[in-house]
C-alpha cells in the first residue's frame, strides 16, 4: 500500500494528497475508503501497476517469510517486489523455489489475479484539484454561490 500511496502523491498535489487523506493509517492490506482497489480474478499479463502474488504453496517452516511474494507489475514484464527487488517472474518464482520445504513438489507460481486501484474512481482526485473553491452561478438576475 506505501507504494500505492506513493504513486498516488506523484500524481495528485501535496497539499490534495494530505487533504483527502489527512486520516491515513498504514498497516497490512488495509487502506484509505477513498483508495478504492479492484480485483481481477482472472488476468492474461497484467498491466503495470497490478499488484500481484506469488504464491510459494510448500514454503519451509523455518522461512515462513517466503511463503509468498506481493508484486507490483511494471513495464516489460518485471516485478518489484519488497525484499527481492526488481526481478521477471521467472526470477521471483526461483527466489521463492529457494525456500521450499524438503522434499517440495510444487514449485512456486504466479497467481492468475491482480489487484489494481480503481482507475476511474481515483480520477476524482484529480479532478478536485480543478475545480475552484467556489463555483457562482448566475441565472436571469440570481446569483448563487455554491
Amino acid at each position: 500500500m506505501i507504494v500505492l500511496y506513493k504513486a498516488m502523491m506523484a500524481t495528485i498535489s501535496t497539499n490534495t494528497f494530505d487533504y483527502i487523506y489527512h486520516h491515513l493509517y498504514l498497516w497490512d492490506w488495509h487502506h484509505h475508503p477513498f483508495f478504492p482497489l479492484t480485483v481481477d480474478d482472472q488476468v492474461e499479463r497484467g498491466i503495470p501497476g497490478d499488484i500481484r502474488y506469488f504464491k510459494n504453496p510448500e514454503v519451509s517452516p523455518q522461512t515462513p517469510q517466503w511463503q509468498g511474494e506481493n508484486a507490483i507489475q511494471l513495464p516489460g514484464q518485471l516485478y518489484y517486489g519488497h525484499g527481492l527487488g526488481i526481478l521477471q517472474a521467472a526470477e521471483m518464482i526461483e527466489e521463492l523455489n529457494k525456500n521450499r520445504r524438503i522434499g517440495a513438489t510444487i514449485p512456486a507460481y504466479l497467481m492468475p489475479n491482480a489487484t489494481r486501484p480503481d482507475y476511474v474512481a481515483l480520477t476524482s482526485h484529480a479532478a478536485a484539484e480543478r475545480m475552484p473553491e467556489t463555483i457562482r452561478i448566475v441565472a436571469g438576475t440570481s446569483q448563487f454561490e455554491i
